[in-house]
């Protein structure tokens, strides 16, 4: 859900920024506790306006670099005095940078919904095996049903590994676009 949450905050974010470079983006904790963001107010029915919190954002107009001499300081160049260095600005991602990591985060999530209707089937299934056992009373029609529950809760097994790996997938994915997931949940401080 976490992931989820993150990504849903991502693509607000894109969209909130405007050609003006001017948004605002609402952000909330759903029924289920996960911190949604998103640019248009949430229906007072869905959440209490007291529970939402507006950030204003503003986009950074870009400042040309000057290497005149910096007044008042008596030392030309980055603006650091001699013999000392300016850290570098970490370099903010672009546009399209932010726009490909949010599709590759709607596909991950696809995945994860994909996974849970897959769970959710085979609980479904698992469940109606469940009853019907409880019915059954001759030994050749127990062995049947059996050999079926064993069938489901191998897929179950099965399942249960595929969620594992998507999950590593998610984490390898944000820590590779860990510098574009920084310069997104600035805008929210």
């Amino acid at each position: 859900m976490k992931q989820i949450a993150l990504c849903a905050f991502a693509a607000f974010l894109l969209f909130a920024w405007t050609q003006d470079g001017f948004a605002e983006i609402y952000s909330y904790r759903d029924e289920n506790g996960n911190l949604v963001f998103t640019d248009a107010p949430p229906a007072a029915a869905e959440v209490p306006p007291s529970q939402v919190q507006v950030t204003k954002e503003v986009a950074p107009s870009p400042s040309p670099r000057s290497s005149s001499a910096n007044p008042g300081h008596g030392w030309k160049g980055d603006g650091a005095p001699p013999g000392q260095s300016v850290a570098p600005k970490k370099k903010r991602p672009s546009n399209a940078e932010i726009q490909a990591f949010i599709e590759g985060r709607k596909r991950l999530n696809e995945e994860a919904r994909e996974l849970r209707e897959e769970r959710d089937a085979l609980q479904e299934e698992a469940n109606a095996l469940a009853e019907a056992g409880k019915r059954i009373r001759k030994r050749s029609v127990m062995r049947v049903h059996n050999t079926k529950v064993q069938e489901v809760n191998d897929k179950i097994m099965a399942l249960s590994e595929k969620a594992r790996d998507h999950d590593r997938r998610v984490r390898a994915y944000e820590e590779e676009h860990q510098d574009i997931l920084e310069a997104l949940t600035a805008g929210t401080n």
